[in-house]
């Protein structure tokens, strides 16, 4: 995406931006918000800054268009350059974006994570460390089929207790942090607190990214993986999974 988006769309927006119609400007920064969606990791932030730039300069910036360009930086985990943008504008934007070392973010090279601290305002970067045995459940509190997932793991005693030694819970990379949603979740279940994927690039086994999917790894290879949380059913899949790992004994 990388390349197209240098070749087709980056070249027109310093020729081209300052002869557009004022709507015609924010469609543009909704097509860059659009394309940071789904690859965060696109380096567009100067063609964002001068598009938000040209809105200033028309006095024609509006809320959500500085709501989209704090997601964006948030997203590509520039998070200093979130907070200075949000305190130099004011925006509906709540609560407040953590602080995070980005130097010490920015020196992980694989599974990468991001850690929030018990009252919401900082990001710890920590590596998440392959273990022999392991899985990593790409979720979100605010996914209805996570929180069933969970809620059906806890009210099992064996799954609680072999999920809360091999389980990770993984959110994927997004421009909003849902920081009281999580930390909900990880007051909520302390055992398995979901942490923040710091870049998806860093986290190559994943496939997708769709909420819930389970990736059961042995020795760092994916073995298994399991995509959403409907019934009963799905239990028996987390079983018959954990039982070919070796983490959960067969009855």
């Amino acid at each position: 995406m990388e390349q197209r988006y240098r070749r087709m769309v980056s070249p027109s927006i310093g020729l081209e931006v300052e002869s557009l119609a004022t709507d015609d400007v924010r469609l543009l920064l909704r097509v860059l918000a659009m394309i940071a969606f789904y690859d965060p990791e696109v380096d567009i932030a100067d063609d964002m800054t001068r598009i938000l730039g040209d809105l200033d300069r028309r006095g024609a910036t509006r809320d959500e268009d500085r709501m989209r360009y704090i997601e964006f930086l948030v997203a590509a985990r520039r998070l200093e350059d979130a907070r200075r943008y949000e305190n130099d504008h004011k925006t509906s934007r709540r609560p407040r974006i953590p602080s995070l070392d980005e130097q010490v973010a920015r020196a992980m090279s694989a599974r990468g994570a991001l850690v929030l601290d018990a009252d919401g305002t900082s990001l710890v970067p920590a590596v998440v460390g392959a273990r022999d045995i392991e899985v990593v459940v790409v979720s979100s509190p605010l996914c209805s089929f996570s929180r069933h997932a969970m809620a059906s793991i806890e009210a099992d005693p064996g799954l609680r207790d072999v999920m809360s030694r091999h389980g990770r819970w993984l959110m994927p990379v997004e421009g909003n942090l849902h920081i009281e949603s999580v930390r909900d979740w990880n007051a909520t279940h302390p055992r398995m607190p979901m942490v923040y994927a710091y870049k998806e690039s860093q986290w190559p086994f994943i496939g997708s990214w769709d909420t819930p999917t389970f990736y059961f790894l042995r020795g760092g290879r994916v073995v298994a993986t399991h995509t959403g949380w409907r019934s009963d059913a799905d239990i028996a899949v987390l079983r018959r999974h954990l039982q070919t790992l070796g983490a959960l004994s067969v009855e």
